[in-house]
């Protein structure tokens, strides 16, 4: 019973030093490029969700070391659907970076252009729709070393007037943060 105890605490100890920070790592004005890939969808209001994959790139500059301004681009694409969707935004981010565990939430605002690529069935959609769109990113990483985080993303973005009414991604993202 001693020894199972002894272990424990060891265990305990051992984890306790892989998970707690050696040092304070948040920063201000420290500059964020990262990159995602993932799977993404669209969604409509009046009929069935359409799956697909994308990817972006995103970039942070830490205003405090808790506040950090936020940019992104990105292109979605839909083959079952024939639509691809690029889009940019800007917004805010709370990222709490001060051990190797970085979570981040934040709120953009940008546009999204839905492109209807496939003419054949109905020529209406060959088409730009571009739209206002308003998201909530949140990033999950691991910092793999001091300046290279990687880990996931959840992005689900509000289009407003009209249909599709939202995307959603979900993939894995890396980044160089110095």
């Amino acid at each position: 019973m001693r020894r199972r105890s002894v272990w424990m605490i060891a265990s305990g100890l051992a984890t306790s030093a892989l998970l707690l920070p050696r040092e304070a790592l948040a920063n201000e004005h420290e500059w964020y490029g990262g990159a995602s890939f993932g799977y993404a969808s669209i969604d409509f209001t009046h009929g069935l969700a359409r799956h697909g994959i994308g990817g972006g790139l995103h970039s942070r500059y830490g205003l405090t070391d808790a506040i950090d301004l936020t940019f992104n681009a990105w292109l979605f694409g839909f083959a079952d659907d024939g639509r691809i969707a690029p889009g940019t935004s800007a917004g805010i981010s709370y990222v709490l970076d001060i051990s190797r565990w970085i979570p981040s939430v934040g709120g953009t605002f940008g546009v999204v252009d839905v492109i209807g690529l496939s003419c054949e069935l109905d020529p209406a959609r060959c088409r730009h729709d571009l739209r206002l769109a308003l998201g909530i990113p949140i990033t999950f990483e691991f910092r793999a070393l001091p300046e290279l985080p990687l880990g996931v993303r959840f992005e689900y973005q509000f289009l407003f007037l009209g249909e599709p009414s939202g995307q959603l991604f979900v993939g894995a993202t890396g980044a160089f943060m110095k």
